[in-house]
């Protein structure tokens, strides 16, 4: 459990500065657009990667659909929060105290991504 600590919080570094640079640059209809194309892109191919017809592999007997269900969930609740930080930021706010206050957001919703991603597995039809 330790170890992925350092995982999320950089994780939270690395949405928060997308998510705040592509704020400032092009607004936070953008922001919004590119982080929820990120969440897919990144939930697409985690689901490539499981589900193999090898029988030796660890992720043969997961479902593609259902991990990339809760890959969505886990990333997508923290990464809602950290550009709605972004987007909701002060206009007169530094790009530093924006891209940390997404990135604690990001720390902060990121339990509840996790408990909608078990939920989402737990009601899964299996």
């Amino acid at each position: 459990m330790l170890r992925s600590l350092p995982l999320v919080a950089g994780a939270a570094l690395l949405c928060g500065l997308l998510a705040t640079g592509v704020s400032r640059l092009a607004g936070p209809r953008w922001a919004w657009i590119v982080c929820a194309t990120t969440v897919v892109a990144v939930a697409l191919f985690g689901a490539s990667r499981v589900g193999t017809a090898n029988p030796f592999s660890r992720t043969a007997r997961l479902d593609p659909l259902l991990f990339f269900v809760m890959v969505a969930f886990l990333l997508g609740v923290p990464t809602l929060a950290a550009v709605y930080a972004t987007a909701s930021a002060d206009a007169g706010a530094t790009f530093l105290r924006t891209w940390l206050w997404s990135a604690l957001l990001f720390l902060l919703a990121t339990p509840v991504g996790f408990i909608a991603a078990v939920a989402v597995e737990v009601l899964w039809p299996h």
